[in-house]
């Protein structure tokens, strides 16, 4: 809508659905209105002819833009995938994360498919953001170990397929899920999508822009959403999605699984067995 209010506005003729391929990469309204500037611009020293999607193409190339991802969730449960919920620029971003777990005689971890670099342009200068999304994996695995699982049995493989920049935290509960779903096999509700930070003593923790995240997964069909306590606002009681606040991965695994996968993560509870907890 934006897109479409900004190229009238510019008074110059565009192709027929041009602001549906800027809303493609626009990551808010200013990355909006900066494209359309740029298109109205490039017209307009020829004539003010007709805005074509090649001119888009160059404006995009020299503008170093990148598609915005924005997947629609399939309803189907699946073992050892889950939605996760990412923020792109001022947007928010539906991410799937995928984890395959193997018993091996040494294990490891693998993560892929994030970038592990970004760099951002703002204001004349550029500055670059590492992803520290391994790091938040390492502290899934650790978390695991209260569950029965072994990090030094197995092979644990986390994917996020699409090359999305993301941010370790955020994703924190929704790789637990993951692995724990493919250690487990216990399949996931395709539904459901989250956000948060996990703590070594299994603690949700909060995390940035679940505003922007609330909306992709509203966007994307999802008909429940799990976010960290602290991030609650009164206000996402009225959104068209369930939101789910939490303060452990305890409630997590309960409201997912259900309560006969419930495990307690406190101090006196003994570890139980992969064949114990299958069991419920």
């Amino acid at each position: 809508k934006i897109a479409k209010n900004s190229l009238d506005k510019g008074g110059v003729a565009y192709e027929e659905k041009l602001w549906e391929k800027i809303a493609i990469y626009a990551r808010g309204g200013r990355d909006t209105v900066n494209m359309v500037q740029s298109l109205t611009a490039l017209a307009s020293m020829e004539n003010d002819r007709i805005i074509t999607s090649q001119d888009l193409d160059w404006v995009v190339e020299t503008g170093r833009y990148q598609p915005i991802l924005r997947r629609k969730i399939n309803e189907k449960a699946k073992i050892g995938e889950v939605n996760g919920l990412a923020v792109q620029g001022n947007t928010g971003a539906l991410l799937s994360v995928e984890a395959t777990v193997q018993k091996v005689e040494k294990g490891s971890l693998t993560v892929t498919g994030i970038v592990e670099e970004e760099e951002f342009q703002s204001r004349g200068h550029s500055s670059r953001r590492k992803s520290n999304a391994r790091s938040s994996a390492e502290n899934v695995l650790t978390v695991l170990e209260k569950f029965g699982f072994c990090k030094e049995g197995y092979e644990v493989h986390i994917n996020f397929p699409g090359g999305t920049p993301v941010d370790g935290p955020s994703a924190g509960i929704a790789m637990f899920i993951a692995v724990y779903s493919a250690f487990f096999r216990l399949p996931v509700k395709g539904e459901i999508a989250m956000t948060g930070e996990i703590s070594l003593l299994g603690l949700v923790l909060p995390v940035g822009g679940v505003p922007q995240k609330l909306g992709a997964a509203i966007e994307a069909g999802a008909k429940q959403a799990f976010i960290p306590k602290e991030n609650w606002k009164d206000v996402f009681a009225q959104l068209p999605i369930e939101v789910q606040p939490l303060e452990t991965i305890d409630e997590l695994l309960f409201y997912i699984f259900g309560e006969e996968k419930k495990i307690s993560l406190r101090k006196d509870r003994e570890v139980l067995t992969a064949q114990e907890i299958t069991k419920g």
